[in-house]
């Protein structure tokens, strides 16, 4: 379950995602998962759910199961395939370039990613988070190996301080309107 919104005495948006179980003793079972707010050092967030791949790839520049599987392979780069005896010069070796990675990441792809997004109008925000899930529902629908959880129609909505909640594309108003 995502929560977003602005409290009233929060000037930026925030977004909470709780893991939801069963019932329990009458008592509702959850845990928070994930949390990102706007402002301080965030001017944008783009926070994918569920099946993240796709969208973590177009962030991030490389798929996040590649990037998993370069850093593991790093031992069979190292000198006689990783066979050192030394194990702690392997792990460290895989420390730096995982290290290496992210920062490379961060400073190639996430961070000016994210500064366009914080440039966007609020129009082009819901066109991108709708193109976003059209791209991972495509993707998902090609790909043999991995469920199909992600499908159309897809319900796209604003949220603002000023406005409030307002919907831009809505299963219901899509099915009116055709």
């Amino acid at each position: 379950m995502v929560i977003a919104g602005m409290g009233e005495s929060e000037p930026f948006p925030a977004l909470l995602q709780y893991r939801v179980g069963t019932l329990a003793a009458g008592k509702l079972r959850y845990a928070k998962a994930d949390e990102a707010r706007v402002g301080g050092a965030a001017d944008a967030v783009v926070v994918p759910f569920a099946q993240r791949g796709t969208i973590d790839m177009i962030i991030s520049g490389i798929h996040p199961g590649l990037r998993e599987k370069l850093i593991e392979d790093v031992e069979r780069w190292m000198p006689n395939g990783g066979k050192s005896k030394n194990l702690e010069r392997i792990e460290k070796r895989k420390k730096e370039f995982a290290d290496y990675m992210r920062e490379e990441i961060l400073q190639g792809y996430d961070q000016p990613f994210m500064g366009a997004v914080s440039a966007l109008p609020r129009q082009d925000l819901a066109k991108m988070a709708e193109a976003l899930v059209n791209l991972t529902a495509f993707l998902m629908r090609m790909t043999a190996d991995q469920d199909e959880t992600v499908a159309e129609p897809i319900d796209v909505a604003l949220l603002s301080k000023g406005d409030g909640f307002i919907w831009i594309k809505h299963k219901d108003l899509v099915r009116l309107s055709a």
